[in-house]
């Protein structure tokens, strides 16, 4: 009986949110599903409300219980998690008990400014506000837990050649790099406020999706520039709190691929967990040897807690950045920070790149400026429900 209700939810589930199909099953007693609304069961709902936090829509003060498989970051592979179970694909799961601690969520509204790229006034934006709801207990119980809010040693980046997602920005007059972005929508790229926004004007940018070989596939502008307006108006935050923008594109460009975003825990900083930084760094790694053109490059890392103790100190807080020890240079700014994610159903590998992260910068012995980082550790814009709302549930994204 059990097994038909679960079959029963699988075909409402498909119905609401696109995920995986399975063909092979298995089992694990090892993993531990997390009850996200708090009803002491992993079913429908669970799976529903993960996939609107991931959306943006929820900001709850902690979001333990929607981390299902326990490995400390909330995405993609969650959902499709959670799908195989209520497919019976992984089973004999022992569900924690819901937490008895009861924390009230928090509501946040950021307001952003969007310039329309065809204006000839560089300087010109439209201001629009988006608020992160709190989380909608008729969905999920009142019962969370309170959370908290340059090269490094030897050069171990390495060609990634496999990526169309991720893109190199340049400057649509004289072609100079800018620096890096990625997909993460039909008509979306990720970036770095820096690298769209001078400090007084939107820059002209074009990017360009590149091959494995370096080789331009398309060179294309966006029609909008989307950014914080704190960025544009506290530049001491720049690098702190709001290091983010949104380009947006007539054209169709998720058939490149996407990157979907997720939420990293504070235990998986905790534990060092592993990231890598992709992008386009406009110094190559003194061995390569491979094709000259645009090349992606990677590299793996772990996380870190900033040591930097400053009067700004707060700008840099893990609520807001993450620190790594991944190689990046200059040209990487704005590329993804991501978890390589997998798991395996019979004979099929899942996998997922998550990105966590948007880099920002990191310092060099030259200038290291102790108010925005530390100088062990590169740096980035660490995604929140924020960066989710903004671009994943964005209303104003044209008009």
């Amino acid at each position: 009986m059990k097994f038909k209700t679960k079959r029963l939810l699988t075909v409402m589930y498909a119905a609401i949110i696109s995920a995986v199909s399975v063909v092979a099953t298995t089992s694990s007693a090892d993993r531990a599903l997390r009850d996200a609304n708090g009803d002491g069961a992993t079913l429908l709902n669970d799976a529903i409300l993960t996939n609107s936090y991931l959306l943006g829509k929820y900001n709850p003060t902690n979001v333990k219980s929607f981390d299902f498989d326990g490995n400390g970051v909330i995405s993609e592979m969650d959902k499709a998690k959670i799908q195989q179970y209520l497919l019976g694909n992984i089973d004999d799961i022992e569900l924690p008990d819901a937490s008895t601690e009861t924390v009230a969520a928090a509501s946040t509204t950021r307001v952003y400014l969007r310039h329309d790229c065809s204006d000839e006034d560089h300087c010109s934006s439209t201001e629009y506000s988006l608020t992160v709801d709190l989380l909608d207990n008729s969905l999920a119980a009142q019962n969370y837990e309170a959370m908290p809010r340059s090269i490094i040693g030897e050069n171990n980046m390495v060609a990634d050649d496999n990526e169309t997602a991720i893109v190199k920005i340049v400057d649509s007059n004289d072609n100079q790099n800018i620096g890096t972005g990625f997909i993460v929508g039909d008509h979306i790229v990720a970036t770095a406020v820096h690298c769209v926004y001078t400090g007084t004007e939107y820059k002209d940018l074009t990017i360009k999706i590149v091959d494995e070989n370096g080789s331009v596939i398309e060179a294309i502008q966006p029609e909008y520039i989307h950014v914080p307006k704190e960025a544009i108006h506290n530049t001491r935050e720049i690098r702190g709190t709001y290091d983010y923008a949104l380009l947006y594109f007539d054209e169709r460009l998720s058939q490149y691929g996407t990157l979907k975003m997720g939420v990293v825990s504070d235990e998986y900083i905790d534990q060092h967990g592993g990231v890598i930084v992709s992008g386009f760094p406009g110094q190559y790694p003194p061995s390569y040897s491979g094709p000259t053109g645009y090349i992606r490059f990677k590299s793996s890392g772990n996380l870190y807690y900033s040591t930097v103790q400053s009067p700004n100190s707060s700008f840099i807080k893990k609520d807001y950045r993450l620190f790594y020890d991944a190689d990046a240079v200059g040209g990487n700014s704005g590329g993804p920070v991501y978890v390589d994610e997998r798991f395996l159903i019979g004979d099929t590998w899942y996998k997922y790149k998550t990105v966590i992260a948007i880099h920002s910068g990191g310092t060099t012995s030259s200038s290291i400026n102790y108010d925005y980082f530390d100088p062990n550790y590169n740096s980035g814009l660490r995604v929140t429900p924020d960066v989710l709302k903004f671009y994943y549930n964005n209303s104003y994204l044209t008009e």
